[in-house]
């Protein structure tokens, strides 16, 4: 769960020039090789903001969190927020990370004897 200052879709930013495809494609491709894939928050998706009270006010999602498969498989319930800060450039994400427990469903071999 970090600041990656990169995007993976051109929808990621509004209102500046658009960001380069080749670094669209080679920041998601890293992300794929490195087994990784995205963990979705709820909340307002544009964790970066400039300008917030000017016609020219720019948005981009740069705050992402990256899961592998085992984490998920362990977090599965976990939940990310991002919260609203009024006087801020950069909203807060809050983590909740709960674990997964899993039932025990190995049962021992029982014979009856009528």
């Amino acid at each position: 769960m970090r600041d990656s200052n990169d995007l993976q879709h051109p929808s990621e930013n509004i209102g500046i020039t658009p960001h380069p495809q080749w670094l669209l494609r080679e920041f998601t491709k890293t992300v794929q090789v490195s087994g990784l894939r995205n963990f979705d928050f709820e909340g307002f998706q544009f964790t970066w903001e400039k300008g917030r009270w000017t016609p020219n006010k720019v948005r981009g999602k740069l705050d992402r969190i990256l899961v592998n498969n085992l984490r998920l498989q362990h977090f599965s319930e976990a939940r990310v927020t991002s919260f609203e800060a009024p006087s801020r450039n950069y909203l807060p994400l809050a983590l909740w990370p709960l674990l997964t427990v899993r039932a025990d469903t190995k049962r021992c071999f029982k014979f009856e004897n009528n």
